[in-house]
């Protein structure tokens, strides 16, 4: 057994008291005032532990993003650890779902797997390394950010940018079942599809109608077909609104897509098929606008 397993052994209670900590800080993404409370508490952390810079990086919709640094003037390129602060867990949560761990020893809170656990590990990780004067000669990262979320939509370039510096980055978020690394990550899209009829009365003229929901079920069916489950891309009409009342025919109908692809080569493909739209109805015009969109990251 190595002495630095030892040493993490013997520090494994306080490692937990730390979790706790973290989890015990209420942090739902929209929330700036609750998420700016863990990254103070946060910033703290990495100045005890020596960081030689913390920068912050302001926010006005969402908590502020940290970067810190640990030997920023050694040589080589930085070993980054990316984290984020924010959860999915509404204020309250906690007084229903308060910390605590089962008789098989496992802690169950709100955010303790994603990702406060791997706060934990990483903050740790850079805890033992100090303490024991073995933290490598080279530059040692952490950015923290606090939209993961909701998709990283404030905090996307600032990673780009920052982790095209680094030499390796070391995503904190949950393993695999079996405790695996991940090595390759898919690419997520979503779509709204738009389809603009004409309306009008289901009893007294419905063939002057041109119905939007008819159109949009065609383009629901036509998209499921993109479906290429066995080579890992997903296409799922996730959300469907149409129609006004039920004695009129639908004038506008909308469809919420989500795809997935694990290649580039078919993440190009299925994008460009799915823009490209002709509607089934004559007279019904169909549009589709890209949400938030981010390609595959192949293993390589």
């Amino acid at each position: 057994m190595s002495d630095l397993l030892k040493y993490f052994q013997t520090r494994q209670q306080e490692m937990v008291d730390f979790l706790t900590t973290l989890v015990n800080f209420e942090t739902p993404t929209l929330d700036k005032v609750h998420v700016d409370k863990l990254g103070a508490f946060l910033e703290e952390q990495f100045r005890s532990l020596g960081a030689s810079s913390v920068t912050r990086i302001t926010q006005e919709k969402v908590g502020d993003m940290l970067l810190a640094k640990w030997n920023e003037d050694a040589p080589g390129k930085p070993i980054m650890f990316l984290i984020h602060i924010d959860t999915v867990w509404p204020i309250g949560t906690l007084a229903e779902r308060p910390v605590k761990i089962d008789e098989n020893g496992v802690l169950f809170g709100p955010g303790a797997v994603d990702m406060k656990g791997g706060i934990t590990l990483a903050v740790w990780s850079i805890r033992g390394l100090v303490e024991r004067g073995e933290l490598p000669n080279r530059p040692i990262w952490i950015l923290m950010t606090s939209d993961e979320e909701v998709g990283s939509i404030y905090s996307e370039k600032t990673i780009h940018d920052v982790a095209a510096k680094a030499g390796l980055v070391l995503v904190m978020e949950p393993a695999t079942k079996e405790e695996a690394l991940k090595t390759w990550r898919k690419g997520v899209g979503s779509y709204t599809v738009t389809v603009e009829g004409r309306p009008s009365h289901a009893g007294n003229a419905p063939e002057q109608g041109i119905n939007a929901v008819i159109e949009l079920a065609q383009q629901a069916l036509k998209l499921n077909q993109l479906n290429d489950l066995k080579n890992g891309t997903s296409v799922s009409v996730t959300v469907f609104h149409g129609g006004s009342a039920t004695n009129v025919i639908p004038a506008k109908a909308t469809a919420e897509v989500d795809v997935r692809t694990l290649t580039e080569k078919d993440w190009n493909n299925i994008q460009q098929k799915i823009m490209d739209v002709t509607p089934f109805v004559p007279g019904a015009k169909v549009s589709v606008s890209p949400g938030h969109v981010r390609g595959p990251m192949e293993h390589n």
